[in-house]
């Protein structure tokens, strides 16, 4: 057993991380940060951390009570020594000492891992676990998340009108006046998915409501990572309801607000939808550009449907120049990325000039037509 007094944030974290038996990698994966983020938090070198991102690692660690208190103000007071000093924590393992917050934390992760790697009926089963226990728990904010990330799971899986009913009959009973601040931040994640859920429906009107609900949660409890997410869902409705210049203003921002979160998920997202409308618009320099940052970031957090879309569209983007090599390396590395897939971000219909395009089907289906297409010819710009 070894005895310690609470030092600097960096100290806690690592201790916490240890504690919870958590690689870097890991934690990282769980917070949404990056692995980089997590080392320089660790080594000091980041001694002012942003408030979302303190909750978020408190969240993936399972802190609560004095344990989060100490936390999250070593984070906001660095010092050298707690006033808590003589408050010892005991380290290490033993038969039953796992609290049951730990297990859930897995098992929350256990179902987030499986979503990314299009495993979604086994990630249900997991998550749906996880927000049962919460709720016999009576823990309305842990509920709200796990609830967030089961709409995310529909929203991968194609199974929209089971996800979007399932979160608006949780809203209309969770979203009262007088929510803590920890309630509040959870219905802001749940409208910010539920946004994802109207948009891949093509209802833009309900997606853009849903979306201002979020951002104005969003900033209330002054969570810019949840308000990054909030202005992207936000974009992408305007996008497709025909006023492009104000969507791709607020996916601009919600880069930019994901970018200071470290938010992978959301600037990820964000980056596909600027890689595809730019590449619409001719600017095939900002739309490579958007496409070469969204495969960076699904690559960083091993999240396979968005790095096939990427790595689709980088594809497509080469085969309206008539880079025929460069598209069929592309293609090809989607195909076997794909997995049955489905590209929900290009399932709307956008308009272009002259003439409507709409994407239906699996990535690596699209993909193999466009491999069986005859070569364009060099600079053409027409699919």
């Amino acid at each position: 057993m070894n005895v310690h007094r609470s030092l600097t944030f960096a100290y806690l974290l690592k201790r916490h991380r240890d504690s919870a038996g958590l690689t870097q990698e890991e934690l990282a994966w769980q917070a949404r940060l990056g692995t980089r983020t997590i080392s320089n938090l660790e080594r000091g070198v980041n001694k002012a951390p942003y408030r979302s991102t303190v909750r978020r690692l408190a969240d993936a660690l399972e802190l609560s009570g004095e344990g989060r208190g100490e936390f999250q103000a070593s984070a906001l007071h660095p010092v050298e020594h707690s006033p808590r000093g003589d408050r010892t924590v005991i380290e290490g393992g033993f038969l039953g000492a796992v609290p049951t917050a730990r297990l859930l934390a897995r098992e929350e992760k256990i179902g987030g891992v499986l979503a990314t790697t299009v495993r979604y009926d086994e990630a249900l089963v997991a998550l749906e676990r996880a927000a049962k226990i919460h709720g016999v728990r009576n823990d309305p904010e842990a509920t709200a998340r796990v609830e967030a990330t089961i709409a995310q799971t529909h929203f991968r899986r194609g199974t929209h009108y089971e996800g979007t009913a399932r979160l608006s009959a949780l809203l209309k009973s969770l979203d009262k006046p007088g929510a803590t601040e920890g309630m509040r931040r959870g219905l802001a994640a749940l409208y910010g998915t539920l946004a994802r859920l109207y948009w891949a429906r093509t209802r833009f009107a309900e997606c853009r409501d849903a979306a201002e609900r979020g951002a104005s949660l969003s900033r209330a409890v002054e969570d810019i990572d949840l308000l990054s997410e909030a202005e992207m869902m936000r974009g992408n409705a305007l996008l497709w309801s025909g006023a492009s210049d104000e969507g791709i203003a607020a996916l601009e921002t919600a880069v930019l607000l994901g970018e200071r979160a470290d938010g992978l998920d959301t600037l990820g997202t964000a980056l596909l939808s600027l890689h595809l409308v730019y590449m619409v618009r001719g600017e095939f320099d900002r739309s490579h550009e958007c496409g070469e940052r969204g495969v960076a970031v699904a690559n960083k957090t091993g999240d396979t449907d968005l790095l096939a879309m990427h790595t689709a569209n980088l594809g497509l983007q080469h085969f309206y120049l008539g880079d025929w090599r460069q598209a069929c390396g592309y293609l090809q590395r989607a195909v076997g990325l794909a997995r049955s897939t489905t590209i929900l971000l290009l399932q709307p219909v956008l308009s272009l000039p002259g003439r409507p395009v709409q994407s239906t089907g699996s990535v690596g289906g699209r993909c193999q037509v466009l491999l069986g297409c005859d070569r364009p010819g060099r600079g053409s710009r027409q699919p």
